[in-house]
C-alpha cells in the first residue's frame, strides 16, 4: 500500500515549515533575486537604485536607494527603470543587498568604432605612462566632469542583451 502525497497544506508540514523558518531565518536571503528596478537617482559615481522583488510571494522586502557599485575600473552604469536586476544578499543578511547585475532586455544602445560616447570617471583616477623628454611617469589626474570620446577601436567578441 502507498502512502499518499504529503499535503501541503498539512499541520504538520506547515509547523515544520515554521521551525524551520524560526530557527533558519537567514535562509530566505540565500541566492539571487530577480527584483525589477522602480526608481533610479543621482549622477554617477553616486546612482542609486530602488527595487522590487519580481515574486511577491518569496516575500522579500522593496529596497530602496541601494547604491550601484563601481566595477573593478571604478565606472558606475545608469541603469533604466523598468529594467530588471540581479540582487544577492551577502551573508544571507537582507540588511547586506548588493545589485549583481542590470539586464539589458536589447534596449540599451551599443557603442561602434567611431561613434562619440561620453564616459563618466572616477573623481581621482591613477595614471601611468612615458612622457617623450622626461621618461616614466606616475600620477594621478581629477576628473571633475564627464569626457566626450570616439571609440577608435574594439572586439567584434562584444554582443549585448
Amino acid at each position: 500500500m502507498t502512502q499518499p502525497a504529503p499535503n501541503p497544506d498539512d499541520r504538520i508540514l506547515e509547523a515544520l515549515r515554521a521551525i524551520i523558518r524560526e530557527e533558519f531565518p537567514r535562509l530566505k536571503y540565500a541566492g539571487e533575486f530577480l527584483y525589477a528596478i522602480t526608481e533610479v537617482t543621482g549622477e554617477p559615481p553616486n546612482v542609486k537604485i530602488s527595487c522590487s522583488p519580481v515574486d511577491q510571494t518569496i516575500g522579500l522586502p522593496d529596497l530602496n536607494s541601494l547604491p550601484c557599485q563601481p566595477d573593478l575600473s571604478g565606472i558606475t552604469s545608469i541603469p533604466t527603470a523598468g529594467l530588471n536586476c540581479v540582487i544577492v544578499f551577502l551573508n544571507c543578511d537582507p540588511t547586506l543587498p548588493r545589485i549583481k547585475g542590470v539586464d539589458s532586455l536589447g534596449i540599451n544602445p551599443v557603442a561602434r568604432l567611431g561613434d562619440q560616447v561620453t564616459v563618466f570617471l572616477p573623481p581621482t583616477l591613477a595614471i601611468q605612462g612615458i612622457g617623450s623628454t622626461t621618461g616614466p611617469f606616475a600620477g594621478s589626474i581629477t576628473v571633475l566632469n564627464p569626457v566626450t570620446g570616439v571609440i577608435s577601436q574594439g572586439s567584434g567578441q562584444v554582443f549585448t542583451g
